[in-house]
């Protein structure tokens, strides 16, 4: 059998059964939305945690990060509201002022990814993309922070 714990606990090997009996009997999409709902929120809260962030609570637009005025809102600028590949968006800020900018997709193409460079390269930004913390679907989703290059 694969492991991916060096010494699962009694706890842990209980879930990887149950997790197990769920794919098997259901589907392996059950399973894997199990894992997302029992994990999504401390994935959020230790990301928040880590970084030392709180959520914006205005509209979520990469243009904040770039100190800008969104093309979207009423009177916006040209400023782009959102970075290429988009989904589920969402700004974040330190020391109330804007942070990260982060997307979580479900995937991204080729053309995607060439264009979020683009992107980057062109407003002064550089961004990251991974599966860890994303917390809007664990296991499902990619995490693309964007920030500010000179941080």
């Amino acid at each position: 059998m694969r492991s991916f714990m060096d010494k699962p606990s009694p706890a842990y090997k209980n879930a990887v059964a149950v997790l197990k009996k769920l794919a098997e009997d259901e589907s392996l999409d059950s399973a894997h939305r199990a894992y997302a709902e029992a994990v999504w929120e401390q994935c959020k809260k230790q990301y928040i945690s880590k970084h030392g962030l709180k959520p914006s609570g205005g509209h979520p637009c990469v243009s904040r990060l770039i100190g800008r005025r969104c093309s979207a809102l009423p009177g916006g600028g040209s400023s782009p509201c959102r970075i290429p590949g988009w989904d589920h968006m969402s700004l974040w800020l330190k020391d109330g002022k804007p942070e990260v900018y982060v997307s979580q997709p479900y995937n991204l193409s080729l053309n995607e990814m060439r264009e979020l460079v683009r992107f980057c390269d062109e407003y002064g930004l550089t961004t990251s993309v991974g599966m860890w913390p994303a917390w809007h679907f664990p296991g499902g989703v990619l995490m693309v922070e964007v920030k500010k290059a000179n941080r």
